[in-house]
């Protein structure tokens, strides 16, 4: 290789660790199949609803449309469900609401004139997150004729296959078909129980009544339970109904943390590298970190591969960096899937492989993270890791990751003379 390309090179893996990572929340509107609710009809008549997906930008396709599926097969089951074979009008006019949306959630409003335009009784929403290796599912159903919600449901939970997604898919659903909001409900609105406390709070959430939310929250988390001593802990630190206190935040971080909480150590862990609402302390971040990781945490397991990688709070250790690496990587985890071929790139800690670097770039592109879509574009671009050299892919690799506003894909394409993407 002469030098002009080994100088590339080496700009290629200054530009590689300077990823950066934006969280946007994007509409991704995945109307795979519909079907329709049925509420004690008596006369067997099926409902007709369509199910509208809508996800953050680190929930991988793969896991959408399992929870699309899933959520149609625990539906259809109950005999009260008719599909709706997908209409291309119809997905053309979830594609326009996706442009519109601006914050991420859907509208109920808009839902409703999708409802009637296309036949829809009702319209059930699936917000899906992914926070910190932990999946979130908020579902409600929204009366196209009310335009209000009818129904709600929540679930969370750690996922490390299809069959914990589908466990999690179910539990919301259960829990939506359950419970009526503001009308009937099996559940008491006055639960004494820990646990049911808690169930009764993400419903709140699901809902958005952020001051109910917190009051059972409370309530749950008095009675020592760490999910709830977890969740007040994100309300505070996040700012939901509540002013952002990360001192706060941190108070009911430990308490969950000192129940060996994965989440929570994680989280608190991540308090103390940036010093939120603590002294910044990397010794202290790895030691929590490494509970949690030690846990199967997969979100826990690549912070603490990036503490090895940097020599943050340990000594530098590249090889230790691969392993952790490599652990949250197999479990799906995005920015360790671009981490692990970023050090199989530069042979940090193994041997140096390029092919290795473009299978896990590849794996971390199809999840949709700009610095594995950069770095994978890279290497359409000269031609490593046994790719035939292509500007158009590394272009259209640059402009993925410069939709996420990442630096080095945005003046890639700019000294392309490309501006727009």
């Amino acid at each position: 290789m002469g030098k002009t390309c080994e100088a590339v090179r080496a700009g290629v893996l200054k530009t590689f660790n300077k990823m950066t990572k934006k969280k946007t929340i994007l509409l991704l509107a995945i109307l795979c199949a519909s079907v329709v609710l049925g509420q004690g009809n008596t006369n067997s008549e099926k409902w007709r609803i369509a199910v509208y997906l809508t996800a953050t930008d680190n929930v991988d396709s793969e896991v959408r449309r399992v929870i699309n599926n899933q959520i149609i097969n625990s539906l259809t089951k109950t005999g009260r469900y008719e599909m709706i074979e997908r209409n291309e009008a119809f997905v053309k006019q979830i594609d326009k609401e996706r442009v519109t949306q601006l914050s991420g959630r859907v509208s109920d409003d808009q839902i409703t004139k999708l409802g009637k335009e296309f036949g829809a009784v009702a319209i059930c929403i699936v917000d899906v997150g992914d926070f910190k290796g932990e999946l979130t599912l908020d579902m409600r159903i929204v009366s196209v004729e009310k335009a209000t919600v009818i129904r709600s449901g929540y679930s969370d939970g750690s996922y490390d296959g299809i069959s914990d997604i589908r466990k999690i898919v179910d539990k919301a659903t259960a829990d939506m078909l359950e419970t009526s909001v503001g009308g009937n409900t099996n559940t008491t609105d006055n639960p004494t129980d820990a646990k049911a406390q808690f169930d009764l709070a993400t419903k709140y959430f699901a809902s958005k009544d952020y001051a109910e939310t917190l009051k059972w929250l409370r309530k749950s988390a008095e009675q020592g339970n760490s999910d709830a001593q977890k969740s007040i802990g994100m309300m505070y630190q996040y700012g939901f109904g509540v002013t952002k206190d990360y001192a706060e935040a941190v108070k009911w971080y430990r308490k969950s943390a000192e129940q060996e909480n994965k989440i929570a150590q994680n989280l608190l862990g991540d308090m103390y590298k940036y010093g939120y609402g603590v002294t910044k302390d990397y010794t202290v971040a790895v030691k929590l970190y490494r509970k949690s990781a030690e846990q199967g945490y997969g979100e826990a397991e690549n912070n603490l591969g990036g503490m090895y990688k940097n020599g943050d709070g340990v000594t530098q250790n590249y090889g230790e960096a691969v392993k952790w690496f490599s652990k949250s990587a197999e479990r799906g985890n995005a920015s360790a899937q671009f981490e692990l071929g970023y050090m199989y790139f530069n042979g940090y800690g193994v041997t140096k492989n390029e092919y290795e670097a473009v299978k896990w770039f590849r794996k971390g592109t199809e999840q949709g993270n700009s610095g594995a879509q950069y770095a994978l574009g890279m290497m359409y671009q000269f031609g490593w890791g046994g790719l035939t050299k292509s500007e158009t892919q590394a272009i259209e690799l640059y402009k993925k990751a410069a939709k996420q506003g990442h630096k080095q894909a945005i003046s890639s394409l700019k000294s392309r003379g490309i501006t727009s993407y």
